[in-house]
């Protein structure tokens, strides 16, 4: 294989003794595909595409139980599937990717497939809800362990070698490790040479690279013209959200998820695909007021009889509930590990109630 930056096909004859070697276009080594541009795209398209058999086997065998047992079938996955989409990152993790990198698709994929929401539900709405972060950090942090390994001499002679005579400006990757170190605060333990400084450096990027995730994804559900602005009202802190294990019944589980994650059918999101203004996203039961999460769960009157139990609870756990206002009280139903079980169940009920009511309006008419 000839490598040039056109990509293409280039002849030209060599020889091992009389024997003629062939000219390739592409070329699998040690499991990761090489091609003459050098691109990063087609070998992460290859990790994508045997990834996502993979997953589909393991999706398939589970059955039932991939939704059920939400931190069994997490552990799966990355034991499984993640291993393949990360392979060789050791080379990739650090150089210039595609921006819609293929193989940060299989994990999004799977946060919605076991969180029961639709495709276009925000990718940091799903990865905060099971306390996930991107594939690339994983990438990232395998890289630079590598090149720690390199640095410090654990490696065949001929790397070393290659690795102390080598300009950061000729090698790829190593110009990439640079770049990351230094886009994340860290440009010093790269010129920094002595033992010390040399170890641990990938665990510490790799909680920094972290950090930078959940500040990025918190300050964006909570920017006021994000589509998961009520998120930003009950998700205060990283990690996987309790309720995900403790209900059982998928059906109530699922619909407190898409309320959670705006990926529901309130008026509040279909008005969006249908450009009407938020201000005008009205109740189909209450003409005069938005359909919003908030209204939903605290304010319509159509669910009174359904939340009655729900209210008497929440006036247990706390006594001045009456007192709170609408935000108030959504949060506290939403984020109450108490009420969990019965609220996930107002929600799923009134949902239905919801739909046979629109559907049997719409009979009439």
């Amino acid at each position: 294989m000839i490598f040039n930056k056109t990509g293409r096909l280039i002849h030209r004859d060599f020889f091992v003794g009389d024997n003629k070697i062939e000219n390739v276009l592409e070329y699998k080594y040690l499991g990761l595909l090489f091609t003459p541009s050098g691109e990063m795209k087609l070998p992460l398209d290859d990790l994508r595409s045997r990834a996502l058999k993979a997953y589909w086997s393991l999706k398939s065998k589970l059955g039932s139980f991939f939704s059920t047992h939400v931190t069994e079938t997490i552990k799966l996955f990355d034991t499984l599937v993640r291993p393949i989409l990360t392979y060789s990152s050791d080379f990739w993790g650090c150089l210039k990717l595609p921006n819609n990198n293929p193989v940060e698709n299989v994990p999004t994929m799977f946060c919605k497939h076991l969180l029961g929401v639709n495709k276009q539900t925000t990718n940091y709405g799903v990865l905060l809800e099971l306390g996930r972060t991107p594939l690339l950090v994983f990438a990232k942090k395998a890289a630079v362990k590598n090149w720690e390994r390199i640095r410090r001499g654990i490696a065949n002679s001929f790397l070393i070698k290659s690795y102390k005579n080598a300009q950061v400006e000729s090698l790829l990757w190593l110009k990439g490790v640079e770049s990351t170190l230094s886009c994340n605060g860290m440009g010093e333990t790269f010129r920094d040479n002595t033992e010390i400084n040399t170890r641990h450096i990938s665990s510490v990027l790799n909680q920094r690279l972290i950090d930078i995730f959940h500040q990025n994804a918190f300050s964006i559900i909570n920017n006021e013209n994000s589509k998961l602005r009520t998120y930003g009202l009950v998700k205060v802190s990283a990690g996987i959200e309790k309720y995900l294990t403790k209900i059982t019944n998928l059906k109530h589980r699922r619909s407190l998820t898409q309320l959670r994650l705006s990926s529901h059918k309130l008026v509040i999101e279909t008005g969006r695909h249908k450009k009407i203004p938020a201000k005008e996203r009205f109740c189909p039961f209450c003409r005069t007021e938005v359909e919003d999460e908030i209204h939903f769960v605290i304010k319509c009157k159509m669910y009174d009889h359904l939340r009655k139990h729900l209210f008497e609870q929440c006036l247990t756990l706390k006594p001045n509930f009456d007192y709170y206002n609408d935000q108030q009280k959504f949060i506290l139903v939403m984020n109450s590990e108490c009420l969990q079980i019965m609220f996930a169940k107002f929600v799923s009920l009134a949902e239905e109630l919801r739909l046979t009511l629109i559907y049997n309006h719409k009979s009439l008419a």
